[in-house]
């Protein structure tokens, strides 16, 4: 070929042919701008997917923190000797209840001086559903 067919690539040097768009030796444009223009998006890219990532390790931590640190949390809501029991499951999943213990101190009569002890259990295998719903236990 002779010189005048032939140009020096933008990026590398190599000699291509004049009318060339695109270098055969570094895929190189011929054109500052569609270099740029490359560049431009592939930074963009990688930003995205980094952004993607992030975004989708954190939608994922909530479940990571249950598998890794699961929460039993059973509150009771409402407590009378000769009714029944109202339980709410706040932890993260649902809970088998199977005996309930509760105890504490009672005044006998009108003297407070004199603090009776009491406990009792109660034995239903009762299901809690899962987390802000309740569940009243009979007794």
């Amino acid at each position: 070929m002779t010189e005048k067919s032939e140009k020096p690539c933008i990026a590398c040097g190599a000699d291509i042919p004049h009318q060339a768009i695109l270098c055969n030796q570094c895929s190189s444009y011929q054109s500052a701008w569609k270099n740029q223009l490359r560049y431009i998006a592939n930074v963009i890219g990688v930003f995205s997917v980094a952004a993607g990532a992030i975004i989708f390790i954190l939608s994922a931590l909530p479940q990571v923190r249950q598998v890794v640190a699961w929460r039993d949390q059973v509150q009771v809501l409402t407590f009378a000797s000769n009714k029944p029991i109202a339980m709410a499951n706040t932890g993260d999943g649902g809970v088998f209840v199977t005996d309930i213990h509760i105890s504490g101190v009672k005044p006998s009569g009108s003297d407070f001086s004199q603090i009776e002890r009491f406990g009792n259990w109660w034995n239903q295998d009762k299901s809690l559903p899962l987390i802000g719903q309740k569940a009243h236990l009979p007794i």
